[in-house]
């Protein structure tokens, strides 16, 4: 005999409601009388495409249809109801949005799981609508099978029960705006995102977020898990990362309240580049996030807008990148406290903190002696002292514009920094204004530098080995 397609589409809409277009979010494939889930195609279409073709071929989408008027509507049926009765759905998981008891429960290993993933995630924000930014998601695992029964009979009472077996219960509690995800079974969250490819919450609405005692898929990642997200606040207070290895985007642009990482396992990441890139967070809490083998921190906190930001537990002993790490970053509190970050081992430090909106304090604990270029680090920033006593560049072949523009309240001290293995410092202090001067005395500056452009539009007096400046200008040299 032969084959048959079937098609499940899922409408997607913006805040207001009105419709966008279209997602092909299953294939059923109709082969000998039985039917079978072929692939998940995750492609959208214009409305005026989809209303067309299911026009010509009505008879080949599960859930939608054209009215007598013309209009194109949601049927609401599965694959098997839009085909022969008579048909044997043996081997075939259903479709339909609402048929999610079959899809939540996995066998791993001969032990059942539900698994939470980015299509389900989708469905309760979009079950919810433009009212999901005014309920909560909380999400627990080992659930008593009776107070699973008990919150099953009480959100049935309000006719607010979406899943219910004897191992999950998923429903609205619209009276204290709370959706609930319970199980009694352990709950794996599926996180599979890319730059380019949908995280777990990317760019959802919920007003919070709660995870306990939940694990991560040993397949997924923490790429973009909530990239976009409008999530007031997230609380990580039991979730088992210990073998994620990238957290790069995790945030990126995200807009929260508060995010807080009290309970997540990452001894295993390497990777966070661009974790909290663009986002805009009034509070964020890293005491207990384990960056202890991290090895890249580039963009981490790029253009972020961040209130208040704890960085006592952050650990970078280990870390090679921080590029970028803290360019054009702004805080409420107009400072950041840096003497917690151990730059002892990088290798690319440049534009680090380059047009950083606040001041910078704790610059003391700094090293850059294993660096390859600091082209930039505290280009346009602002200082709250020029205390650099741990400070240097032994291997830094490129110190480009490295305190260009920069603005320091008093005086600035580089006692260890020697030119060393610096082959290029072009305009290393460029327009810097330092009123109580600059002492790097045991600094040379070699054939190899320009001495014009050295500090040229300085504001203040720098001491060099073999030059002295006052604003600007050689007033004397040492042969």
């Amino acid at each position: 005999m032969g084959e048959t397609m079937y098609y499940n589409l899922k409408t997607y809409r913006d805040e207001s409601g009105k419709v966008l277009g279209y997602e092909l979010c299953e294939v059923v494939k109709k082969e000998d009388g039985k039917y079978y889930r072929t692939s998940d195609k995750n492609l959208k279409f214009p409305q005026a495409k989809v209303k067309a073709t299911v026009a010509k071929y009505p008879d080949r989408f599960c859930n939608l249809k054209i009215t007598s008027d013309g209009r194109l509507i949601e049927t609401g049926k599965s694959s098997e109801e839009s085909s022969s009765s008579s048909s044997n759905a043996k081997g075939y998981i259903g479709v339909t949005p609402m048929n999610w008891r079959d899809k939540l429960v996995f066998n791993v290993n001969g032990n059942e799981v539900m698994k939470i993933d980015r299509n389900f995630i989708k469905w309760l924000n979009e079950k919810l609508g433009v009212h999901s930014k005014n309920f909560k998601l909380r999400i627990n695992s080992y659930i008593p099978y009776a107070t699973l029964q008990y919150q099953a009979q009480e959100l049935g009472k309000r006719k607010s029960l979406l899943v219910n077996n004897d191992r999950v219960v998923v429903g609205v509690n619209e009276a204290i705006g709370e959706v609930l995800v319970l199980s009694s079974l352990p709950v794996y969250l599926e996180n599979k995102g890319s730059y380019h490819d949908d995280g777990l919450f990317q760019g959802v609405k919920f007003k919070s977020v709660e995870l306990n005692t939940v694990s991560m898929t040993p397949n997924s990642n923490c790429h973009s898990m909530f990239r976009k997200c409008g999530i007031a606040l997230v609380t990580l207070n039991s979730l088992n990362a210990s073998y994620i290895k990238d957290f790069s985007y995790m945030f990126e642009g995200a807009i929260c309240n508060q995010v807080s990482f009290f309970g997540i396992d990452t001894r295993s990441a390497e990777h966070m580049g661009s974790m909290f890139s663009s986002a805009t967070i009034d509070k964020l809490y890293l005491t207990n996030l384990n960056t202890s083998n991290v090895k890249n921190m580039d963009n981490m906190f790029y253009k972020a807008n961040i209130g208040l930001m704890d960085m006592r537990g952050l650990q970078t002993s280990r870390c090679e990148v921080f590029r970028k790490m803290f360019e054009g970053y702004r805080s409420a509190s107009r400072e950041l406290d840096v003497s917690t970050i151990d730059t002892s081992n990088a290798y690319d430090a440049s534009e680090m903190f380059k047009n950083a909106r606040v001041i910078i304090r704790g610059t003391e604990r700094l090293d850059f002696g294993m660096a390859n270029t600091v082209d930039s680090a505290f280009e346009n920033t602002y200082l709250q002292t020029g205390d650099f006593r741990n400070m240097r560049l032994d291997n830094a072949r490129y110190a480009n514009n490295l305190f260009k523009g920069c603005h320091i309240r008093g005086g600035m001290s580089l006692p260890r920094v020697t030119s060393g293995g610096v082959t290029t410092a072009d305009k290393m202090f460029y327009g810097c204004d330092v009123s109580g001067g600059i002492d790097m005395s045991n600094f040379e500056i070699t054939k190899y530098m320009s001495h014009n452009d050295f500090c040229a539009n300085m504001n203040g007096k720098l001491v060099c080995k073999n030059f002295e400046f006052e604003n600007g200008r050689v007033v004397k040299k040492v042969q």
